[in-house]
């Protein structure tokens, strides 16, 4: 069975406030039972944007990435 809510986030160098996101809203996911997960779409960003997504993965299963090669905008 797949996810029953996906939260999809864009971001564009927004390392700090993303990390304050994914703080809230990770440790409410683990209570969904996976049921929940969090997809960051990361557009080309330049600042640690990449770390955060990798330490919330590394944190929780629930959260995955994808960064594009250009800022795609939403």
């Amino acid at each position: 069975m797949g996810s029953l809510l996906t939260i999809a986030i864009p971001t564009f160098n927004r390392a700090a406030k993303l990390d304050a996101c994914l703080g809230r809203i990770v440790p409410q996911l683990g209570q969904t039972c996976g049921a929940a997960k969090v997809v960051v779409y990361n557009n080309a960003s330049t600042d640690e944007t990449v770390s955060v997504i990798n330490k919330w993965a590394g944190f929780s299963t629930l959260v995955t990435g994808q960064t594009n090669v250009s800022n795609l905008g939403f």
